[in-house]
């Protein structure tokens, strides 16, 4: 792996081409850590970090931060969709 594997997209993942939608998902997790003090899926060990971002959902914002808004969560987990095609057309407003 070339690069920080917590900002990974699952396609980059699975040797899939970076797309502008990829670095949607690496601003969504940027996003998620500064706002919510941690990146969404972590472990000291590469292949179940791997598993965690594959295949794993984000974590509920409940065991997170509940006080955190429910609509901004929306948001991040949108952009931290495992389908690029589930995640924002675009990020320009």
């Amino acid at each position: 792996l070339l690069g920080t594997p917590q900002y990974m997209p699952c396609e980059v993942l699975d040797s899939q081409p970076w797309s502008p939608r990829g670095d949607q998902y690496s601003l969504a997790v940027v996003a998620y850590e500064l706002l919510l003090g941690r990146v969404p899926f972590d472990s000291q060990m590469l292949i179940p970090l791997l598993r965690q971002i594959t295949m794993s959902p984000v974590p509920d914002r409940e065991t997170i931060n509940p006080a955190f808004p429910a609509d901004a969560y929306a948001v991040l987990v949108r952009g931290l969709s495992k389908t690029p095609e589930e995640r924002y057309a675009s990020c320009v407003f």
